[in-house]
């Protein structure tokens, strides 16, 4: 019975061959003489198509010249393929028409194929007669007769095949039940005691073999899966310890089963014990008061939009201490209803610590917490603008102790700091709320008074500052009497914009110091003393330009801590005035910068640092890094690159031995135009060194954008870190920034042993001070370099 089984797999495959044998040669005796007679005449069609595009040229060029042989000529060669009957061609240029014929017959005509076409003159290309061409169908008779008793012979051979075929399909099929029987009784708990009896080596016996195989295929599995479940718990415990140094915690909620799951970094970040069984609810009342709302609203939108989440917030530890972390992640919902919040929430103190301190770079000065230049700016634009909404009246005041340097030189730069600090919170107590007060450097500090009624009220201020200072002050165990010097600009009358007061004031300070000192001076036109002499020293240096000899190059040398060889050097600029002797950059520098002679200064200072470069490359110093520094008028100026690029080939050194040093202020100047410049060094081949960091902008987001190579660590920093645990942290943090950045960092002021070791302890790439050397002429670094890398 089971042969005749209407459901067994060979009953339906032979019904199937049956059915489809049928259809098919019912197909092909009905489609067979529509397919292959129409491809035969198309076969035809084409042959007659060559045949006239082959004679139509030749015949038409001839009748064009009345040529009647070579068409005759042409006709008889035709005449041999014996399966054209008719070549028959008509023209008024023949007197009767020329007609070729194969043995045509009249009754068979109408069975030919017959084709007519057009003549044209091939010059004229007017009509000139018709060509007729006719072709035998002999040739598809026979291919149909031929054709039919063929396919007669493939599908008795067909019908012969099927039958074959079913008698062994239905014979082979049959132990198929027997097998499906054996494998009913296959226990996937116990594969280890089922084993299938193997038949002879056919289809059959290859599946019982390789039902075989997979059963041991399943043991080596389930073997696999043990030894998997033992790395897994292995790689779980890596996980958490990777989490706990990382400081990075998971966790996942399920919110419709209200679930929570924390990772054991969580419960740490948290301060509780991994035995705490926290819910989501007592998880979010770790976060603090100001921060639990926002979070919540956070997570809820997260939630009703399915998307992620990134926030940063604090929390509370169980020992009350408080934690800055930040909580990435993502929402899963499914068609099932289920909806998870999956998490990693990570401790940031540090990171954010970090960047307080690096934010207090940018904006504050590190000595007296006081604003810098940067925020100085932001502050004076808004008084600036306010002024001229209002129609009213600010004042800038310029402060510069009297005689700060001989406190330096005779008590110690810790007491000058100490006395710096005590200044500034003796200005804070002076001034009002809405007044800034900012230490640009040194002894210097400058004060915006907003919203002055009158310039008298800026003169009251400064008298105030004059008693206060001009006390005795107890500064450690030393008592200093000292007394400062205060220039003042007001605008509108004295200028416009801050640039334009500071040195207004600046210059009222000057004056102030020239008559006395301890007292203040409003900047008027009547202060020509100040500007003859800045009128002189313009002049001087014209005459010194046309005269380059009068401008040397000192060299002060970088040594590598790593090696403790001399690997870089400072070039510095020293005027060598024809009757006033040496003169150094401070007392020039800023008037060549006013007047634009820095440019042409700075290239005949770069023209010899080249020359120099050259000189100690044929001495084997090739390895040298030359760093020159560029003013903001240089570094703008349109014909540096240029010019750099034409003295590097004309002396032929090498690009990469120069480094450009540029302050921070000046890089922030104009970004845009800065990071143009900078690019375009980099391009030459030379690298670029941000100077005195520290003591500007440190703007963090800039200085990733800027391709620079090199921080140099200002020597305010460096010169009390071994003895102001306050200078040595921001070193230490400059040091670390300029790792992460992959930028060098170069110490300036390094004047003791401490400084070296601590320095170096840092990982700090370079040293630059007194230590190891000033600045020296040429000659004498020659001989320097000669004896300290021998």
């Amino acid at each position: 019975m089971r042969f005749i089984n209407i459901h067994s797999i060979s009953t339906k495959i032979i019904i199937l061959l049956v059915v489809t044998s049928t259809l098919f040669i019912v197909f092909t005796f009905s489609m067979a003489k529509n397919i292959f007679s129409h491809g035969f005449e198309k076969i035809v069609y084409e042959k007659m198509l060559i045949t006239q595009d082959t004679i139509i040229p030749q015949i038409e060029l001839n009748l064009s010249y009345d040529f009647t042989l070579p068409i005759v000529e042409l006709g008889n060669d035709l005449l041999e393929d014996k399966n054209i009957l008719l070549l028959k061609i008509e023209s008024k240029k023949l007197h009767t028409p020329l007609i070729f014929t194969n043995a045509l017959k009249k009754e068979n005509i109408s069975s030919q194929y017959t084709t007519y076409k057009k003549l044209y003159d091939p010059k004229t290309k007017k009509e000139i007669g018709r060509l007729t061409l006719m072709y035998s169908t002999n040739s598809y008779d026979n291919y149909m007769q031929d054709f039919y008793g063929w396919i007669i012979w493939g599908i008795v051979g067909f019908l012969a095949f099927i039958l074959i075929i079913s008698l062994l399909l239905s014979k082979a099929l049959r132990p198929l039940s027997n097998l499906a029987q054996e494998m009913k009784q296959f226990n996937p708990f116990e594969p280890q005691k089922f084993q299938l009896k193997e038949f002879k080596d056919d289809e059959i016996g290859s599946i019982a073999s390789a039902a075989n195989i997979m059963i041991e295929n399943l043991r080596k599995y389930i073997q696999h899966s043990d030894e998997l479940t033992a790395e897994l718990s292995t790689k779980e415990v890596h996980l958490r310890d990777a989490q706990r140094i990382a400081n990075v915690g998971s966790w996942e909620y399920n919110i419709v089963e209200d679930i929570l799951i924390l990772s054991d970094e969580v419960y740490r970040i948290l301060g509780t014990k991994l035995s705490s069984h926290l819910t989501f609810n007592t998880f979010l009342d770790y976060i603090t008061l100001d921060d639990k709302a926002r979070v919540k609203m956070i997570l809820e939108n997260a939630i009703k939009k399915g998307s992620r989440f990134n926030i940063k917030y604090k929390l509370i530890k169980q020992n009350s201490k408080v934690i800055h972390v930040r909580t990435r992640g993502k929402v899963r919902k499914k068609l099932t209803g289920e909806i998870k919040l999956t998490a990693v929430t990570i401790d940031i103190t540090k990171e954010i610590k970090n960047k307080q301190t690096i934010e207090r770079l940018a904006y504050y000065d590190a000595l007296t917490n006081l604003p810098n230049r940067t925020l100085l700016q932001d502050r004076a634009n808004i008084a600036l603008s306010k002024a001229k909404r209002n129609k009213s009246k600010f004042a800038i005041l310029f402060l510069d102790l009297d005689h700060f340097k001989l406190i330096n030189d005779t008590l110690g730069h810790n007491v000058g700091d100490e006395l710096l600090i005590h200044i500034a919170n003796q200005l804070k107590n002076i001034l009002r709320q809405s007044d800034s007060i900012s230490r640009i450097g040194g002894d210097e500090f400058i004060i915006l008074l907003s919203e002055i009624k009158s310039d008298e009220d800026a003169s009251i201020i400064a008298n105030k500052i004059l008693s206060t200072l001009n006390t005795e002050h107890q500064i450690s165990s030393n008592k200093l009497h000292i007394s400062t010097s205060i220039g003042i600009a007001i605008y509108p009358q004295n200028g416009t914009n801050l640039e334009e007061l500071m040195t207004k004031a600046d210059t009222a300070m000057y004056d102030a110091k020239k008559n006395g000192r301890n007292n203040y001076k409003v900047y008027s036109q009547v202060m020509s003393e100040h500007i003859n002499n800045v009128i002189l020293v313009e002049n001087d240096l014209r005459a010194s330009i046309q005269n380059q000899d009068d401008f040397k190059v000192y060299y002060q040398p970088k040594i590598d801590t790593k090696t403790s060889n001399v690997s870089g050097v400072e070039a510095l600029l020293r005027w060598e005035h024809p009757t006033k002797g040496l003169i150094y950059p401070d007392e020039f520098i800023k008037i060549a910068e006013d007047n634009g002679a820095i440019v042409s200064i700075g290239k005949i200072i770069i023209q010899k640092v080249i020359q120099d470069i050259s000189e100690l490359n044929k001495l084997s110093f090739g390895e040298l890094k030359f760093a020159i520094n560029l003013s903001a008028k240089q570094f703008l100026d349109t014909t540096l690159i240029p010019f750099i690029t034409q003295l590097i080939k004309e002396y032929d050194v090498k690009a990469s031995q120069l480094e450009f040093e540029i302050t921070e202020t000046l890089s922030m100047q104009n970004i845009q135009e800065s990071l143009s410049v900078m690019n375009k060094i980099k391009e030459i081949g030379s690298s670029i060194a941000i100077d005195d960091f520290g003591t500007g902008y440190s703007s963090l987001s800039y200085l990733k954008q800027f391709p620079i190579n090199t921080l140099k660590i200002d020597k305010e920093f460096v010169i009390d870190m071994t003895q102001d645990k306050d200078d040595k942290t921001i070193v230490r943090t400059i040091i670390s920034m300029a790792q992460a950045l992959g930028l060098r960092t170069v110490a300036e002021g390094v004047e003791t042993k401490e400084h070296v070791t601590a320095l170096t302890l840092m990982g700090c790439n370079e040293l630059q001070g007194f230590h190891f050397s000033k600045a020296i002429p040429f000659k004498e670094f020659t001989a320097f370099l000669q004896e300290y890398n021998s």
